[in-house]
């Protein structure tokens, strides 16, 4: 498992751990949702084990949501149905942040609360933003970049520019 991949859970684990702060007890009809961007990835696989090892720990019910694929529309309606579902709490990594605000801001105003990981939906109502700060990260990386190749050489970027967090690195 790479250090991200570590991190990812981590954050997970404690996004988790921070909504229930104040919490002695929980009830067996406690039900959180993590919706990711992509269930494919590693990433996602990964965040989505210590989810549930950390539901296994606080003996609540979860469910990992999302698209197959990067899919706005279908992270919105997997939100959509984790608010149907009588979620407890969710946790969201926003692929697109403005297909995704009204529906944080109505599940915030119906009493649930959602707390965004990874990727941040900043206009919205979401309680907190959990993550990285991608536009250093990428500073950071280009750094890097500059230093490694010693101001010199040719350098091809993969990246999906409609993905905000990952075009903010870019």
């Amino acid at each position: 498992m790479s250090q991200l991949q570590k991190l990812l859970a981590l954050i997970c684990l404690c996004s988790l751990l921070v909504s229930l702060i104040g919490c002695a007890r929980h009830e067996s009809d406690e039900k959180y949702f993590l919706v990711a961007t992509n269930l494919q990835i590693p990433y996602w696989r990964t965040a989505a084990a210590g989810f549930m090892q950390s539901a296994g720990q606080l003996k609540v019910r979860v469910e990992v949501v999302g698209p197959d694929s990067f899919d706005p529309k279908a992270e919105q309606q997997a939100f959509q149905k984790a608010v149907q579902g009588k979620a407890t709490g969710i946790l969201i990594s926003a692929g697109d942040p403005n297909v995704l605000k009204d529906d944080i801001n109505r599940a915030i105003a119906a009493g649930v609360p959602v707390i965004t990981i990874d990727s941040d939906a900043p206009s919205s109502k979401r309680l907190f933003f959990i993550g990285t700060n991608n536009y250093e990260a990428g500073k950071s990386g280009g750094q890097r970049l500059a230093t490694e190749l010693k101001g010199k050489g040719n350098v091809v970027v993969f990246t999906m520019p409609e993905q905000t967090n990952l075009s903010r690195r870019a």
